[in-house]
């Protein structure tokens, strides 16, 4: 069984390619390009995910409890919050 961690310091088009299933539910919680095949492959290839939760004003406890319902887990949490609260 494949080790399903996610490191949110990817960029979304890196993650993605990984876990293609995280298209949707990037999507479902806010973060806006994610199911655009064309957004994804351009801006998607420079912004992190932690980046686009920063830029789409998501909370970071919404997109993880979401992506741990399907099974992920969020590496680094801590880090993910300094970066998001300086």
């Amino acid at each position: 069984m494949e080790n399903k961690n996610l490191d949110f310091t990817m960029t979304l088009y890196e993650i993605t390619e990984k876990y293609p299933e995280l298209i949707a539910l990037f999507q479902e919680v806010g973060l806006k390009g994610a199911g655009n095949p064309v957004t994804r492959k351009t801006l998607g290839r420079r912004v992190t995910v932690v980046e686009g939760i920063k830029l789409n004003h998501l909370a970071l406890n919404d997109v993880v409890e979401r992506v741990t319902k399907e099974g992920f887990v969020v590496d680094n949490l801590e880090s993910l919050r300094e970066i998001l609260n300086p």
